[in-house]
């Protein structure tokens, strides 16, 4: 078997780039845990030797302009694919949901400094994080993934100090789609919440490198219901 991963067209601008296709756009500075990463899918099934090698791209259009030490990028995904979930006991057999052809847009601004680099992100579209849904229409539920629709602020940033980098990411997400439970569905829809990564890595030599991170979640209640 075999996955297209990435495969894209990059075409020069004056003052910046046009890339379409199918792309593996990361966002954030944190190393690992991006709670600002809105566009990347992955496969955490795949049996990899690195984490990155479970990402895979989603289809559409990014273009970027650089203006001096700033680079404002505008990402539009009308194609995106679920991230698919480890192996859980119980439940191996759950289908995945088709995302449908909803529009997923993004704005970033990325600065770069001497010392201090750092960007701030908009994102409205899919989750590709998937949420456990049930259908109770026939005598035994019926479990599926689905795909809620979210908007996601976002900052980030990383900087210099000696031998050390700290870095630091932080993001709001807000579900969009309120579904109400009915006698046939329930939506398992998450909260809104607040995700905060805060961390430094130091290289001491040798080839070895030490990282400490500190990962804070917030949830604003239950899900709001029309």
């Amino acid at each position: 078997s075999a996955a297209l991963r990435e495969a894209y067209a990059e075409i020069p601008l004056a003052g910046g780039t046009l890339r379409i296709g199918r792309q593996i756009l990361p966002w954030g500075r944190a190393d690992e845990i991006n709670p600002t990463d809105s566009f990347v899918s992955r496969n955490w099934q795949w049996r990899t030797p690195a984490s990155d090698d479970q990402r895979f791209g989603n289809d559409g259009i990014e273009g970027v302009v650089r203006l001096g030490t700033f680079a404002v990028s505008g990402v539009w995904m009308p194609h995106m694919q679920t991230t698919r979930l480890p192996f859980i006991d119980g439940l191996q057999n759950v289908a995945y949901s088709t995302i449908d052809g909803r529009n997923n847009v993004g704005l970033r601004v990325d600065r770069m400094g001497d010392q201090v680099d750092w960007g701030v992100s908009y994102y409205q579209g899919v989750d590709l994080s998937p949420s456990l849904s049930a259908s109770l229409a026939a005598l035994i539920p019926r479990l599926g993934w689905q795909n809620y629709r979210i908007q996601r602020l976002g900052g980030d940033f990383a900087m210099g100090v000696g031998r050390s980098t700290v870095r630091g990411e932080l993001a709001y997400t807000r579900i969009e789609d309120r579904i109400a439970p009915t006698a046939s569905t329930l939506p398992g829809q998450k909260a809104d919440y607040l995700k905060a990564v805060m961390g430094a890595d130091r290289d001491i030599g040798e080839g070895v490198n030490v990282n400490i991170q500190l990962v804070v979640q917030h949830l604003y209640g239950s899900p709001e219901l029309p």
